[in-house]
């Protein structure tokens, strides 16, 4: 990412009270929906050239009415090319639920295992798509990580 997490989102570590607290549930809710949104986009993100998110104000529209609707308490959506430049963001939050969040780039939202349920989602449509193959090493895709992990396994 572009940015480390400052700061992080301590009501998805809360389960359901009264007042309409938001849950963890809620946080899965808001992964999984984007995640369904921009699966689309990830093909596109795994080639050299830059990319635009086509129709970004539709997209944001979608993700309005979400929040708007009482479906999700917040919404944050990110995508990035290769070097880290951002190619679309949008966030938004309900105000009656969340008076005083701030949800951006810098938020750490706590979303548990789900991200092993995007991120599973994301490898099986690349490979669908003849980006990358299931027997392919980590490393040939992701070589920062396999360097950090023969540091700390030495």
């Amino acid at each position: 990412m572009a940015g480390h997490m400052e700061h992080w989102a301590p009501w998805t570590q809360t389960t359901p009270r009264a007042g309409g607290q938001p849950s963890a549930i809620a946080a899965a809710r808001s992964a999984i929906l984007l995640a369904g949104l921009l699966l689309p986009c990830a093909g596109a993100l795994a080639q050299p050239a830059t990319v635009a998110v086509p129709e970004s104000d539709a997209l944001n529209a979608v993700l309005d009415r979400q929040v708007a609707g009482g479906y999700l308490p917040f919404v944050y959506a990110r995508l990035e090319d290769r070097d880290g430049g951002i190619i679309y963001e949008h966030a938004a939050v309900n105000r009656e639920l969340l008076p005083k969040a701030r949800i951006d780039g810098r938020t750490w939202i706590r979303i548990w295992s789900m991200s092993k349920i995007v991120t599973i989602s994301v490898v099986m449509d690349l490979a669908e798509e003849g980006v990358l193959a299931l027997d392919d090493p980590v490393a040939k895709h992701l070589p920062e990580l396999y360097r950090r992990l023969r540091r700390r396994l030495s």
